[in-house]
């Protein structure tokens, strides 16, 4: 691999329930966030957890939507394909009667290339959103992370409170994911615990990972934002503070081989030991 891969976090403050008002600035920081270096290769956008409508969760079954079909997921496709762009963030499912936190990733002609359906449900206030969604193992079939390929690196997407769940990152590692990405609202005072995550899912997997976190917040919750790119080594590539930003930059997949060359760590043609 020698083609790079260029990646957008757009940090964001979202405005609870303001699905108008909160997809104009989507609009907004999406199409700023395309430039003619962002143009040279393959451009993945990734924005916040739950995006559109933030942890609403008292009128979550009204905020809802079927996927595909929804309107906000329909807008993210038609934002996609006119930017050429691949796009990353989670909206609130309908499928039957059950409910979910569903990341979604786009493709540049704005197809749905997979979904994925948080697991792990964060019990904690402000959020509690175990009391109101269902984590993606409820329906009795198997909530496989599937990955997809974007310029030639296969990529994976996480939501929040997973990050503290080793078990999934490594399984896609041994799939053969080389860039995973978290998306999040991560509440304060947790801001170590985010990066500490963050880069020890980078180093034990050796893969690239990113992480796009919220900013902003209410009288229930604030966010410290933070959002960051690390490379297979563990190092640090860019990181945000806490306002509203747009972070670029450029992933070199030489990385991947050179931190595997470096301390091989993972045998990846024995995923079963797992």
């Amino acid at each position: 691999m020698s083609k790079k891969l260029n990646i957008s976090l757009l940090q964001m403050n979202i405005e609870v329930g303001n699905v108008t008002s909160n997809l104009a600035k989507i609009k907004s920081l999406v199409s700023r966030s395309v430039t003619p270096e962002s143009k040279k290769f393959p451009h993945i956008i990734c924005l916040p957890e739950l995006s559109t409508t933030g942890f609403d969760l008292h009128n979550y079954k009204k905020l809802a939507e079927k996927i595909p079909g929804g309107d906000t997921t329909r807008f993210f496709q038609k934002l996609a394909k006119e930017h050429s762009v691949h796009l990353i963030t989670s909206v609130i499912e309908q499928f039957n009667e059950s409910y979910f936190n569903c990341a979604l990733i786009i493709n540049s002609s704005g197809e749905i290339m997979t979904k994925y359906r948080k697991v792990h449900l964060f019990p904690l206030k402000p959020m509690e959103e175990a009391d109101f969604f269902d984590s993606g193992d409820h329906l009795g079939v198997s909530n496989r992370q599937t990955f997809v390929e974007i310029g030639g690196m296969n990529v994976g997407v996480l939501i929040c409170f997973d990050i503290r769940y080793p078990e999934l990152s490594r399984r896609l590692t041994l799939e053969g994911v080389n860039l995973l990405i978290y998306i999040a609202e991560f509440p304060r005072p947790r801001d170590d615990v985010w990066s500490v995550l963050l880069q020890a899912r980078a180093m034990e997997n050796q893969i690239f990972i990113a992480g796009v976190n919220r900013v902003g917040g209410n009288n229930e919750a604030s966010f410290f934002g933070k959002s960051m790119v690390i490379d297979p080594f563990g190092n640090l590539i860019l990181e945000g503070n806490d306002q509203e930003q747009i972070l670029f930059t450029s992933l070199d997949p030489d990385r991947l081989s050179e931190a595997k060359s470096f301390i091989p760590t993972l045998d990846l043609r024995r995923p079963s030991q797992y």
